[in-house]
């Protein structure tokens, strides 16, 4: 009998393939010089290993961060084009971190944008992550599509970006 992980990543993996292929392939040719990083803050490991999944299958590269200090400290030595916060971790929650990079002397930090990647359904939780310094809200489980079209919004294809915002 199958482990429920095993059919919860069986069931992912069918989804991305029937939806995902043609975008993970364009983004792919797209970046191959160039990826697309995003750090996942995420402290169950169940949750790192399905979104990892998810996003190299989009074709980004992916580090991850258990809890909001390692946030902090994996922005120190490495460049990241998005953050997939979650809100509720241990040690140093997402609200916390968010705010410690939005208040960061880093210019490169500011800019970076970081989107709510909770379970949080709540009436005003979206508005807690956004005032926390947040730019987006994901909740899961989260379809491949939607993830996919909230990335977009947030790290489009860095061969059609501006002079200027490739710049920055």
């Amino acid at each position: 009998m199958k482990s429920l992980v095993q059919l919860l990543l069986a069931n992912v993996w069918q989804t991305m393939r029937s939806t995902c292929v043609p975008l993970m392939r364009w983004r792919q040719s797209a970046e191959a010089s160039n990826p697309i990083r995003i750090l996942v803050a995420e402290d169950l490991a169940i949750n790192q290993l399905i979104a990892v999944r998810m996003l190299e299958r989009l074709g980004y590269h992916v580090a991850l961060a258990a809890n909001g200090q390692e946030v902090l400290e994996k922005l120190k030595l490495e460049r990241f084009d998005l953050i997939l916060m979650d809100c509720q971790m241990p040690q140093m929650d997402g609200y916390e971190a968010s705010r410690a990079i939005r208040s960061s002397a880093s210019p490169e930090w500011s800019k970076i944008p970081i989107v709510a990647f909770t379970a949080n359904t709540n009436p005003g939780d979206r508005e807690r992550c956004l005032n926390s310094g947040m730019n987006d809200y994901v909740t899961k489980p989260v379809a491949v599509e939607d993830l996919a079209r909230v990335l977009n919004r947030w790290v489009p294809i860095k061969s059609q970006r501006s002079p200027r915002s490739a710049a920055s």
